[in-house]
């Protein structure tokens, strides 16, 4: 007997062991995270659901198109949001395009016993028209918090906090915008930030064939000279000549949004949605102001053209203030950095802004800096190498948030970049990127929950603002992707058992797009296994995708 007892205590001791492991893990997917699936696109282009990829053959764009529509109207191409080429989305002749399932995500459970849910995070909750049945948890961003006031107007999210006596009219409040760079609110604020932004042309993204195909033009660089002579190729731009020594550009590129030869494009000033390439038309689609631009500086080997000496390179847009409609820049000089202002479409001078602090200034081209402008949230910010070195913010009060004139149209957009001094043929610009930011719709004269939307003549309908009103413990989230996310906007019924729970003698109409903190799962913060591939044309997706892992801000 003694010589079978080790064997029977191993026994006895790994069924130990497998009983405790699976304790641990119910235990841990029960109370702290949990993985999940993404199903649909609300959340694109962030998190995406059941969705096509493809390659450009010409400029190497990944493109990501929501599945179901695809599927339904038998597509077998996508347009490129870079160069325009209908790209294939089978991946071989003859076969189907693949539709890859949604990205699986990791959830922090439980938030309210460890951590309160915080701005623009990223929740899992349960769908309060339908907490039962199927598709009954969504994943949103958080936007409106308990004890607020929220409207969304021009694609930001409003807030003003909700005062302790009752009947207090929307215009007595002190409104503030809900900006994703506030470090307060939300201390990843800027992963957030950079999360969102969304791309409207990348250089690197230059196609092969130059935008020609078929012997038609289909695409031309949307970045064009407006003075000084440059050279455009590959996604790399340089001066041509020696510019006189000056304090403003003498060689500048701007941002063209016109279609080429009429032809439909992307490169408009609107928030599209490549994801939803059949989602949408052209009378759908709203006007963007917030924006990135960013770029690399470089040596341009000029050194037979002469181009030695000092120089600056400046950013410029345009943009609303409190005190009307202004072009903004950023220059970026050896000794210092500046943010300026004037008005819109003036040869007026400029006023001085903010200035980053001492010892700020452009680095040698020789460490290649990487120059950001940020216009987001009525925030301006200048970056260097990734480093944040002056921000200038924007108050604008609520009675100037309802009169003031609606963002700036495509015709009056006015993206520019430069750059001047002796030294100006020296440089080079790469990686020049283009990118907007993320917009929240209003829906069709403030047909959302909390909407706010302009008339034809470009002004606010005073008697459509109705901002939502929070109670303790409400919530209010909506999708990234703003024209296809089923969310706190849109929702116009409540469960009756979450009604009876959640909303006691509670109006309809007042429970309505709430989230009550009960139904609230976690956050999310992980995804774990992107879009499986195929190893072959046609074969199972088995394959995980292990650069797409990722955090999720």
């Amino acid at each position: 007997m003694r010589l079978h007892e080790p064997a029977e205590r191993s026994l006895k001791e790994t069924l130990e062991s497998v009983v405790v492991a699976f304790i641990l893990a119910f235990t841990f997917r029960v109370y702290v995270t949990e993985a999940y699936i993404i199903p649909t696109g609300s959340m694109a282009p962030t998190l995406l659901g059941s969705h096509v990829e493809a390659d450009c053959p010409a400029c190497g764009f990944r493109l990501v198109a929501d599945a179901a529509p695809l599927l339904e109207h038998a597509v077998d191409e996508a347009r490129c949001p870079m160069c325009f080429l209908e790209v294939p989305l089978a991946e071989a002749p003859g076969l189907p395009p693949a539709v890859r399932a949604g990205d699986r995500i990791l959830v922090q459970k439980h938030l309210g016993r460890f951590e309160s849910p915080r701005r623009y995070d990223v929740l899992v909750f349960k769908n309060p028209q339908n907490p039962f049945g199927g598709g009954q948890n969504f994943i949103k961003r958080l936007t409106g918090l308990p004890g607020e006031r929220l409207m969304l107007l021009d694609g930001n999210v409003y807030v003003a906090d909700e005062p302790e006596e009752a009947g207090v009219p929307d215009e007595r409040l002190r409104w503030r915008i809900a900006r994703k760079t506030d470090e307060k609110a939300n201390p990843r604020a800027e992963a957030i930030q950079r999360a969102v932004f969304q791309p409207v042309w990348h250089s690197r993204h230059w196609p092969g064939d130059g935008g020609t195909s078929g012997g038609v033009t289909r695409w031309a660089c949307p970045w064009v000279p407006r003075s000084g002579r440059w050279e455009r190729a590959a996604g790399r731009f340089r001066p041509l000549a020696d510019p006189p020594a000056a304090s403003t550009p003498a060689f500048t590129l701007g941002f063209d949004f016109t279609p080429v030869a009429g032809r439909p494009g992307y490169l408009r000033p609107d928030a599209i949605y490549p994801y939803n390439q059949l989602g949408y038309g052209p009378g759908d689609l709203d006007v963007f102001e917030d924006f990135r631009v960013a770029m690399t500086l470089e040596p341009a080997e000029a050194a037979d053209r002469g181009g030695f000496g000092p120089f600056e390179a400046t950013v410029r847009g345009t943009a609303r203030l409190a005190a009307g409609v202004a072009d903004v820049r950023v220059r970026f000089a050896e000794e210092h950095v500046w943010l300026e202002s004037r008005p819109a479409g003036t040869d007026a001078a400029w006023t001085r802004l903010a200035a980053a602090g001492a010892g700020v200034g452009l680095p040698p081209l020789a460490k290649r800096p990487r120059l950001e402008f940020w216009s987001v949230d009525q925030e301006f910010s200048a970056w260097i190498d990734g480093v944040r070195v002056l921000r200038y913010r924007v108050d604008v009060g609520f009675e100037a948030l309802l009169t003031r004139p609606g963002p700036p149209r495509p015709a009056e957009q006015r993206l520019r970049i430069g750059l001047a001094g002796p030294g100006a043929t020296a440089a080079a610009l790469v990686d020049l990127d283009l990118d907007r930011d993320l917009f929240h719709e209003s829906g069709a004269l403030g047909g959302f929950r909390g909407g706010v939307s302009r008339g034809l003549n470009g002004l606010v309908r005073r008697d459509r603002v109705e901002p939502v009103r929070l109670a303790a413990d409400r919530f209010f989230l909506v999708g990234d992707n703003s024209p296809q996310s089923d969310d706190s906007r849109r929702w116009s019924t409540v469960d009756a058992w979450i009604r009876d729970r959640y909303f006691p003698g509670v109006p309809a109409r007042d429970a309505a797009g709430r989230v009550p903190a009960g139904l609230l799962i976690g956050r999310a913060f992980a995804v774990y296994y992107p879009a499986a591939k195929p190893l072959r044309p046609g074969g199972a997706a088995v394959v995980p995708d292990l650069a797409a892992m990722r955090w999720i801000d």
